[in-house]
């Protein structure tokens, strides 16, 4: 249930207000939860079935909350971006790495270039 209310923050968040806003606000809270970190699939069983039915997820929504409910230190945030399509559009992705390997978002990730880990997040 706390993966669908942080889904739906993230994903209004990101609508209505710049990505480090939203980005510092999620680091507020994870700063101040006090429940113990949860097993790392557990949260990627959650994130990736509360994605298929809330409207609005996306990639970054669903890196942006399973980084919230993992141990912090051990697990980045990343972007990556792709080359642009055959209209010129520009694909990017967010998804979440631990010692290299992708945790959520992985499905995609091989496609795109990383462009480094997200600073503050």
């Amino acid at each position: 249930m706390a993966a669908a209310w942080l889904h739906v923050f993230v994903a209004i968040g990101l609508r209505v207000a710049p990505f480090r806003s939203v980005s510092r606000a999620l680091h507020r809270l994870a700063r101040r939860r006090v429940r113990p970190e949860r097993a790392e699939s557990r949260v990627v069983w959650a994130v990736h079935t509360v994605a298929h039915v809330l409207p609005g997820a996306t990639c970054l929504t669903e890196a942006m909350v399973a980084k919230y409910f993992l141990p912090r230190r051990e697990h980045e945030l990343r972007f990556g971006v792709a080359q642009p399509s055959a209209g010129g559009i520009l694909r990017a992705h967010a998804w979440v790495e631990r010692d290299g390997r992708t945790i959520i978002g992985g499905d995609t990730a091989v496609a795109y270039r990383a462009l480094g880990p997200a600073k503050g997040y």
